[in-house]
């Protein structure tokens, strides 16, 4: 296994116990990467490999068009996924679909509620206010209870 992550059986694996490594977006956004156990740059990673098919648009394949005569329309190309523009989806500065399909898939909750936990945790931090150890608590039951859902889900439609 070549890196720290390795995709196997369609799943992330990471090598060793070190996989959390950088700086949190936010209190809340911290504990969705715990509990998920999917960084920014794993969900990066996850989405580049995922999308074998990364490649040039048209425009830019040169004057042998029909060496790839399967591929009809630009919109069928995905690009490698980097950190920073997850980050900058979460904070709304960026809306790109598959990027906003890569988080919601990864952590499990739709983009909105990610955003409003951002913007929330923000500003509590602008005021200089910190959550609550039980605030901590109901939020991550909270939300290991939606993973927990979706992953029953999940097994319901593979069944």
């Amino acid at each position: 296994m070549k890196g720290n992550r390795a995709i196997v059986n369609n799943k992330l694996i990471h090598r060793g116990d070190l996989w959390r490594r950088g700086r949190a977006m936010s209190e809340r956004i911290r504990l969705i990467v715990i509990e998920s156990k999917m960084t920014l740059r794993d969900i990066a990673f996850f989405y580049s490999e995922k999308c074998p098919h990364i490649a040039k648009p048209p425009d830019y394949m040169g004057a042998d068009s029909t060496a790839r005569p399967h591929i009809t329309n630009s919109s069928e190309y995905m690009g490698a996924s980097y950190r920073e523009d997850l980050a900058k989806v979460i904070k709304g500065i960026r809306n790109t679909p598959r990027y906003v399909k890569a988080i919601e898939e990864s952590w499990g909750l739709p983009i909105d509620e990610i955003r409003r936990i951002y913007r929330e945790d923000k500003e509590l931090e602008a005021n200089g206010e910190q959550l609550s150890e039980d605030e901590i608590n109901k939020f991550v039951n909270w939300y290991i209870q939606i993973l927990k859902t979706k992953r029953a889900a999940y097994e319901l439609i593979k069944i």
